[in-house]
C-alpha cells in the first residue's frame, strides 16, 4: 500500500500537488498515530526538505520545529522560520520571536511579535503585552499591534463562520 501512495503521490503532476503531497505523506512517516505507517523521521525529514525546496511553506516550518526541538540545531530553524514567516507563516513568526526573547535580543522580538500580531496571531499579541509590560516594549508598539490584530481579526468575520461559530457554541 504504501510504495503504490508513493508511487502516486511521486507521479508527474502539477508542482503545487507534489508538494503537498510530500507534505502530507511526511506527517504519515512521521510520528501520528491515526495512520497505519510505521514511524520514520528520515522519511519525513526527506519528504519535509523536497515539498520545501518547490516552496511548500508550511514543510519549511516544520522542518524548522524539527531542527529546533529534535535536532537542537537553532540556526538551521531560524533559517527556515525566517523563509516561512517572509511567506507569512504566523506561527513561524511567533517561534522566531521566542527565540530572539531567549537569545535576549527583545527589539527584534518585539518585531517579530508585532507583525503576527498585527496578522491576527492571539500568542504574538499576548507575547507583546508581556513584553510591554516588562518594559522591553513601549506601549505604543503594543498599541499599534493590538490595533493591527483587531483589524485582522475584523476582515477574517464572514456570515458563514459566524453561522459555524454560532452553531459551535450551541
Amino acid at each position: 500500500m504504501t510504495d503504490r501512495y508513493m508511487r502516486r503521490i511521486m507521479s508527474p503532476g502539477s508542482r503545487i500537488g507534489q508538494t503537498r503531497a510530500m507534505h502530507r505523506q511526511s506527517f504519515n512517516w512521521e510520528s501520528f498515530i491515526w495512520t497505519e505507517m510505521p514511524q520514520n523521521t528520515d522519511i519525513a525529514l526527506q519528504l519535509w526538505n523536497e515539498a520545501a525546496d518547490l516552496g511548500h511553506t508550511e514543510s519549511k516550518f516544520r522542518l524548522g520545529a524539527f531542527y529546533e526541538e529534535e535536532d537542537d540545531d537553532v540556526d538551521r530553524a531560524i533559517v527556515l522560520y525566517e523563509e516561512a514567516a517572509m511567506e507569512g507563516h504566523i506561527v513561524a513568526r511567533y517561534k522566531l520571536g521566542c527565540i530572539e526573547v531567549e537569545y535576549g535580543c527583545s527589539s527584534r522580538a518585539v518585531r517579530h511579535f508585532a507583525v503576527g500580531a498585527k496578522m491576527g496571531n492571539d500568542d504574538c499579541l499576548n507575547a507583546l503585552e508581556a513584553m510591554t509590560a516588562e518594559g522591553d516594549a513601549t506601549a505604543k508598539e503594543y498599541e499599534d499591534a493590538l490595533d493591527g490584530h483587531r483589524i485582522a481579526i475584523e476582515e477574517t468575520k464572514t456570515p458563514a463562520r459566524e453561522k459555524v461559530k454560532a452553531m459551535a457554541e450551541s
